[in-house]
This record gives C-alpha cells, sequence and structure tokens, in this order.
C-alpha cells in the first residue's frame, strides 16, 4: 500500500514529455556562451601583453578566443545548412540569402564575424 502512490508518481513522471526551460531556442544559448567566451579572452590577452609581452599562439587567452569563434561559427554553419537544405518551404521564406544559401541574419552576422 505504502508503495503505490510512489510508483503512481514515477510512472506519470516517466511518462512526461520534458518541458522546455524557456521559449529561448538552444543555439541562443551556445552563440551566447561563444559570445562570452570571446569577450573573457579578449580581456585576457590584453592584460597578459601588459603584463608580460608577446606571447605566442598557443596561450590559453588564445585558446578562449578560439573556442569563442569555432563555437559561434560552427553553430551558425548548421542553422545555415540547416534552413538552406532541409527547410525549403519555410527556409527560404523566412531567411536572408548570402553566398547562395538562407539563413538566419544573426547567423549571417556570427559567420562574417
Amino acid at each position: 500500500m505504502v508503495g503505490t502512490p510512489l510508483r503512481w508518481m514515477m510512472t506519470n513522471y516517466l511518462n512526461q514529455k520534458p518541458l522546455p526551460i524557456s521559449g529561448i531556442p538552444w543555439f541562443c544559448y551556445v552563440i551566447l556562451i561563444a559570445s562570452t567566451c570571446i569577450a573573457v579572452g579578449l580581456q585576457w590577452d590584453i592584460s597578459w601583453h601588459m603584463t608580460i609581452g608577446r606571447d605566442s599562439f598557443w596561450t590559453p587567452a588564445h585558446m578562449v578566443i578560439y573556442l569563442g569563434g569555432i563555437l559561434g561559427g560552427l553553430i551558425s554553419a548548421i542553422l545555415v545548412f540547416k534552413m538552406t537544405f532541409f527547410d525549403k518551404n519555410e527556409g527560404m521564406n523566412s531567411g536572408v540569402k548570402f553566398w547562395g544559401f538562407t539563413g538566419p541574419m544573426a547567423a549571417g552576422v556570427c559567420i562574417w564575424g
């Protein structure tokens, strides 16, 4: 008798579909992380140059900047390719054309840098 309510709660919990945290798409969070990486990396790199001097290509500050650029570029490329090749009806009407591809305006800005 004690296990019945728990079993009922677990069954209902497992059968429910997960609710989104908010109405914000997942790629917006990734672009936010990428932008933060670039901003933090730039501040760190400027500080590094002021205290240590010239540095190499492989410093930690540069790695953070590269990570942000790669994240933003890859996510934007995924969005553009998805809209160009897989969302034929919806994508062609709602996107911006550049380089023969169709994609969101923000993705184009991220790709251009």
